[in-house]
């Protein structure tokens, strides 16, 4: 049996960050990982992109951007598209961010640094 994905069946993820060397590393983490990956700098943009039902089979987005943030984003898709997972990573979160982050829908929140297996087993464990 061949254990090679099948490219008309990867999982999209829409990626946000405004980093522009931790966008490309995570693209190419996720792209090794067999997920097609549509990477966002501006936020705004993404935010655009998701809400007006654009395809995306898992959100991950970094906390602290310029306007809106991480969490400004997880509440405006969260509006338009409860049931799409949606992941936050930030290595400067706070214990309210955490909380505030859950009461908006989080499905998860991944602390920077964090190893290739760690995301992996994440993104496994939600079902992508």
């Amino acid at each position: 049996m061949n254990s090679t994905p099948n490219p008309a069946s990867k999982r999209l993820i829409v990626l946000i960050d405004d980093e522009p060397s931790v966008l490309l590393a995570l693209k190419l983490l996720l792209g090794a990982f067999g997920y097609e990956v549509r990477e966002f700098a501006q936020s705004q943009a993404a935010v655009t992109y998701l809400t007006d039902g654009g395809a995306c089979d898992l959100v991950l987005s970094d906390l602290r951007m310029p306007d809106p943030d991480g969490m400004g984003v997880l509440e405006m898709v969260k509006a338009a598209r409860a049931t799409l997972p949606f992941v936050l990573i930030s290595g400067h979160a706070t214990a309210e961010d955490i909380k505030r982050a859950e009461q908006l829908g989080v499905d998860a929140f991944l602390g920077k640094p964090f190893s290739p297996e760690q995301l992996q087993k994440l993104l496994a464990g939600l079902g992508t």
